[in-house]
């Protein structure tokens, strides 16, 4: 499967995990919905037996978000918590929690992330990138949904699951 991945997809970056294969991609178009449902239709002809689940919304931890933007651990903690004075819009809130108690993780969303450094601190740290919005990313995973019922068999009959 390397193989067909490499030759046929190579305009994808490709990142296994377990029984999950992710497919970055990246485009230049206005109109980037209709572009990565394109390449959903396109893993789906030169990979038959994969099934297109979703786009991920890219979050993060602080860990992950300290280390993506160089800082320490505990400027972004600070950040987050609401304790480090900026001027504007406070840090993003969570998108969502993972575990209970002492173990919780919060997660955020990258790209509202990539939006505060930029306009707090002029940071910009993927220049020349762009991420799909929210409304974007739901409209998306709406149509791989619908999608899946016609072009790709239902994920039961499916032996390892792909995820755009």
């Amino acid at each position: 499967m390397a193989e067909q991945l490499a030759v046929r997809l190579a305009d994808f970056a490709w990142h296994a995990t377990g029984e999950q294969v992710v497919a970055t991609f990246f485009t230049t178009s206005s109109d980037p919905v209709a572009a990565v449902a394109a390449a959903a239709v396109r893993i789906g002809r030169v990979l038959p037996q994969a099934s297109v689940e979703r786009v991920d919304e890219q979050f993060v931890s602080l860990a992950d978000i300290a280390a993506r933007a160089g800082l320490s651990h505990e400027a972004v903690s600070l950040w987050a918590a609401g304790k480090r004075r900026t001027q504007g819009e406070p840090f993003p809130a969570p998108r969502a929690q993972v575990g209970q108690g002492r173990t919780a993780t919060k997660i955020w969303s990258w790209p509202e992330v990539l939006v505060w450094f930029e306009a707090h601190y002029s940071l910009d740290l993927e220049p020349d990138t762009a991420y799909l919005t929210p409304q974007q990313v739901a409209r998306l995973n709406a149509l791989l949904q619908e999608s899946g019922q016609g072009c790709w068999r239902p994920l039961a009959t499916v032996s390892g699951t792909r995820t755009l």
